[in-house]
């Protein structure tokens, strides 16, 4: 950077002040010899705040030209400002950054749930309505096996019915028919053949009298006179 030279202001003294300058005073806005009271009334001030305002700027000036900005108090002041307010920035941004993954993360979280819980309530109305299937077959189901058996009931009642009227039609049948018939006459027993005793008789003859009866002549077993095997009366064991 270049360095800037500094001219000194060059100041004026006006009419008055040359005037009071010859008569042997220096500075014509200092206080003379006999007081200050003496010249008070003619003290320039405006000449001398010129004079002040010229050696402010003059002094600036040189200082601006001697340093360089970048040295300078307020510009390490704003420097240090703005390092400052650039690092909290940089951290806004990150805990900006870090908001927007954060809030991301619970935007997933939540569909997540809001996923899970359309499932969960699916599922029990999916549940609920199938109970409820469930429920009206069974009742279905009772019911059809109530009308089952209560017909069961009605046809076994008429069954029994109609077998009592026809046990009671038998009945009356069986005594009408009985005041009909005479009643059957007693049976006389069978008579019974009459046996004779022949006295002895050879076992194997020829006999008559079928049921006579004789003494063997071989020993004293009784022969009876019946019909052999050949169809004829035999005296026979």
């Amino acid at each position: 950077m270049k360095n800037r030279t500094t001219k000194t202001p060059v100041f004026k003294l006006s009419k008055a002040s040359k005037k009071q300058n010859s008569k042997g005073t220096p500075f014509p806005f200092l206080p003379t010899p006999n007081g200050p009271q003496a010249t008070k009334k003619n003290i320039p001030w405006k000449s001398i705040v010129a004079v002040l305002l010229a050696l402010i700027l003059g002094v600036g000036m040189s200082s601006c030209g001697d340093t360089s900005p970048k040295e300078t108090r307020e510009y390490k002041s704003l420097e240090a400002q703005y390092s400052q307010v650039n690092t909290e920035l940089t951290n806004t941004k990150r805990e900006l950054s870090e908001t927007k993954s954060s809030l991301q993360t619970a935007r997933k979280k939540a569909d997540q749930w809001d996923k899970e819980q359309s499932a969960k309530k699916a599922a029990e109305e999916k549940a609920a309505k199938e109970e409820q299937a469930k429920k009206e077959q069974e009742k279905q189901q009772q019911e059809a096996a109530a009308k089952a058996a209560q017909a069961n009931a009605e046809r076994e009642k008429q069954q029994k019915e109609e077998a009592a009227r026809q046990a009671a039609q038998q009945q009356m049948q069986q005594q009408q028919n009985q005041q009909q018939v005479p009643a059957p006459q007693p049976q006389q027993p069978a008579p019974q053949p009459q046996t004779y005793s022949r006295g002895s008789a050879h076992r194997g003859s020829f006999c008559s009298g079928a049921g006579s009866t004789g003494q063997s002549d071989r020993d004293s077993s009784i022969l009876t006179c019946r019909v052999a095997k050949d169809g004829r009366l035999r005296w026979m064991n």
